[in-house]
């Protein structure tokens, strides 16, 4: 269901929001739109949603090796214990 969806994200972005000290606009909106579509399986359901990406998850400089198939990088441990 997108509005309990839009509800569930818009609770946990303004809870990581305030946690960084941070807040929304006050003329952000109140209501937030999701919106749902089931985009397959596999390779394909991949090809598609990374269009839509903005970045990737881990940074470039973060990546500290790439070889025979393994990937060495950095990360930073969250304090939200997720």
């Amino acid at each position: 269901n997108a509005k309990a969806l839009a509800k569930v994200f818009r609770a946990r972005m303004l809870a990581a929001l305030s946690a960084a000290a941070l807040a929304l606009p006050k003329r952000a909106p109140s209501q937030w739109v999701a919106h749902c579509k089931a985009v397959g399986h596999g390779d394909k359901a991949l090809l598609y949603l990374g269009r839509y990406l903005y970045r990737g998850v881990i940074r470039e400089a973060d990546i500290l090796a790439c070889r025979n198939g393994q990937v060495t990088f950095r990360y930073r441990e969250g304090s939200s214990g997720a």
